[in-house]
């Protein structure tokens, strides 16, 4: 077959489909730096074939040579960064608030140092907050203001006067206006005789009243009504006189005998004729008496004893007498024995006949008079002083 010539083939008229296969990764070109036949290019030589770019051309990157240390320059070349660095001088803190509210020190720091700043002292009663009025604007003390705070014209006086009407126990009232109304709303009682007790709760709470011949008790820390155990004894009968026995009293039945008394047999109490006073026989009437409230004076009669606590404050008189008369002569039969407990205020009780000695009617006008001794007494190991304060408990006749 004949070649045909190129004159014969329009421009632009064989397609790439015309043309014969190119390898892989290939690319037509000539890379021999002069006129050429086209040639099929590889990758390797396509990159070689290609300029490095510069400080004034676009290009490849040129190869880095390896390594982690170098970086890529403007100019196209890898190198190490340099080794020096720019030096900060001066490093300062300043407060750029239209009104500065910071007091700061240690500025500037030219090599090394604290910055500090703290906020300055600012007049009593004031507050950091926007503008009173107007548009925004930076923050300052000032004194708050009606529009700073909402309903600022509420009563918060908290006086009684400012309550009106009647509140609502679900608002800390009682729902009533009087007292008798506003006790029985928040009462837990409801029915007559009802007792009001704190339980376990701890809270108010209702007890019911109890039946007839019941009495209130105690039951696992709380108060309830109970019945009581029958007496041993449930009717006391009068008093009458029986055959004479050793016995003072005899029980017969439901009834209390009282012997009367006889030559031999001393019995209780003679039993008067009617009309006739009580009057005794052969025997004298014996009374026993709690000793520690009922005395016999020296009438041979019954009297009351009164217990009685007497604080003395020592002047220096009685530091220079060494001794304090009571205001009545103390019930006791000597000076040990007797009803007289003596302490200092803000000290132990003291020891009789030890520490104080008692002469029941040694005091002006027939008192009783304390003395000191052992260590209560001048130099010794707690000598009284004037301003000490006697706590003295004692009984006295009536």
């Amino acid at each position: 077959m004949a070649q045909i010539q190129t004159k014969f083939i329009a421009n632009n008229a064989v397609t790439n489909a015309k043309l014969a296969l190119i390898p892989a990764h290939s690319y037509i070109g000539n890379n021999t730096g002069s006129s050429a036949t086209a040639a099929y290019i590889t990758n390797t030589q396509l990159t070689a074939d290609l300029n490095l770019f510069t400080s004034s051309l676009q290009g490849l990157v040129p190869a880095s040579g390896g390594g982690t240390t170098n970086f890529l320059r403007a100019d196209g070349t890898f190198a190490a960064p340099p080794t020096s660095s720019g030096t900060v001088t001066s490093v300062a803190l300043a407060d750029g608030s239209t009104t500065p509210i910071f007091a700061i020190s240690g500025s500037p720091v030219t090599t090394s140092g604290t910055l500090t700043m703290t906020l300055e002292s600012q007049t009593a009663n004031t507050v950091l907050a926007g503008p009173a009025s107007g548009g925004g604007a930076q923050p300052s003390f000032r004194l708050l203001v009606s529009a700073d705070i909402p309903n600022n014209a509420a009563n918060t006086t908290g006086t009684a006067s400012n309550v009106t009407g009647i509140v609502a126990i679900a608002n800390g009232g009682t729902g009533q206006s009087t007292a008798n109304a506003a006790f029985a709303a928040l009462s837990p009682m409801t029915t007559a005789g009802d007792l009001i007790y704190e339980n376990a709760t701890p809270a108010p709470a209702r007890l019911g009243i109890g039946s007839a011949g019941q009495v209130l008790t105690v039951v696992s820390g709380l108060p309830a009504w109970a019945t009581p155990a029958t007496a041993g004894v449930s009717v006391v009968g009068t008093f009458n006189s029986q055959a004479s026995s050793a016995n003072g009293l005899v029980i017969s039945g439901a009834d209390i005998y009282a012997q009367a008394p006889t030559a031999s047999n001393p019995g209780m109490v003679s039993i008067p004729a009617s009309g006739s006073a009580l009057s005794l026989s052969t025997a004298a009437l014996s009374v026993a008496v709690d000793a520690a409230t009922i005395a016999i004076n020296g009438s041979n009669q019954l009297t009351g004893l009164a217990p009685t606590e007497q604080n003395i404050t020592l002047a220096s008189g009685d530091i220079t007498n060494q001794y304090v008369d009571l205001a009545h002569p103390v019930y006791g039969t000597s000076a040990s024995a007797n009803s007289i407990a003596l302490s200092v205020v803000g000290g132990p009780e003291q020891q009789k006949t030890v520490d104080y000695t008692v002469s029941l009617t040694g005091g002006s006008g027939g008192v009783t008079r304390v003395s000191f001794a052992g260590d209560l007494a001048t130099g010794g190991n707690a000598a009284l002083v004037s301003g000490d304060i006697l706590m003295i408990q004692y009984s006295y006749l009536l």
